[in-house]
């Protein structure tokens, strides 16, 4: 019980890590973004600082290679959840400000939600009902209350750029479920 409980407390601890990390990230990237960092740039490093770090990660497992039918699904999670993902958020990040990219971003979880129900493989019931309406109220409260801020800073292709991640994640999210309850996390994460 001991062992359990140091476990949760150590996968919460990361995801809080991950959670601030995240939120830090929008102001971060646009500090360094154009002046001393392309956002092109950025994705690089940061697609090749996860591969490097994978690869330490793995140099001592066992490499555990996916069903030949997945491939086509795991390219297309590469594609909307690394490539497309990354190029729109930090090339709109790069146009837009923190302010409105965070705002717009509040909709990912919606829009996975949307596209499951598309694909047959989610739901609508009145709790998700709720759900909807409280984000979509927040987003709009945020929005109007801090409007005549971010728009001095943010472009309309930055903020469509932003809006494009988020569908591009829920997209990806969307697509992951299958090979996520198929295979090892890691090891799906690595593939993509």
């Amino acid at each position: 019980v001991q062992k359990s409980s140091s476990r949760i407390l150590w996968a919460h601890l990361a995801l809080w890590t991950v959670a601030l990390t995240y939120g830090i990230n929008y102001i971060w990237a646009k500090e360094v973004m154009p002046l001393w960092v392309e956002p092109s740039a950025f994705i690089l490093i940061r697609v090749l600082g996860a591969s490097f770090l994978f690869l330490v990660l793995r140099s001592r497992a066992k490499w555990n290679w996916p069903d030949r039918k997945d491939l086509p699904r795991i390219a297309l999670c590469g594609l909307f959840g690394v490539a497309a993902n990354q190029l729109m958020f930090f090339h709109g990040l790069n146009l837009t400000s923190p302010i409105n990219a965070s705002i717009i971003m509040i909709i990912s979880p919606m829009l996975v939600v949307l596209f499951g129900v598309l694909q047959k493989t989610e739901s609508v019931h009145l709790r998700r009902g709720i759900g909807f309406f409280l984000a979509a109220a927040g987003a709009l409260g945020l929005i109007l209350a801090g409007g005549k801020i971010s728009s001095i800073l943010s472009h309309p292709i930055g903020d469509l750029l932003i809006l494009g991640n988020a569908c591009s994640y829920a997209g990806y999210l969307v697509l992951v479920h299958p090979l996520m309850k198929k295979y090892k996390a890691l090891d799906v994460i690595q593939w993509v």
